[in-house]
């Protein structure tokens, strides 16, 4: 419960700049993310897809999720699940700032607002 509600706090402070959303805490070791971030630009590059957004997570954050279309919700592609298993309170900590850091770097789109998924 700790590590859900770590995560959950981070990402809900991180949402009141960017279009993040992080339900409450429901499961075990899920969370459940949207991550509204196409459009947004990363070192020069535009995120057009969910798989871009799931790059730079990885890439930028060293964070990696599973997109909800996995699960067959193909109708909120900017929506992933956070697993928090067997990571640490102090890895999932390091995790966020990772993770906050990366977010900072983004640049905003310029020509529309950022994309908007269907609610889960």
């Amino acid at each position: 419960k700790r590590r859900l509600e770590l995560i959950h706090s981070r990402l809900t402070n991180a949402g009141r700049r960017l279009p993040i959303k992080a339900l409450s805490p429901e499961g075990a070791i899920y969370l459940s993310v949207e991550f509204a971030l196409r459009g947004y630009r990363y070192n020069g590059q535009t995120m057009k897809t969910s798989g871009d957004v799931r790059t730079f997570l990885l890439d930028a954050a060293g964070i990696a999720v599973v997109p909800f279309d996995a699960f067959g919700a193909d109708h909120a592609p900017d929506w992933y699940r956070l697993s928090v298993g067997a990571v640490s309170v102090a890895d999932l900590d390091a995790a966020m700032t990772r993770l906050e850091t990366a977010l900072t770097g983004l640049e905003a789109p310029t020509d529309s607002a950022p994309s908007s998924s269907a609610a889960v």
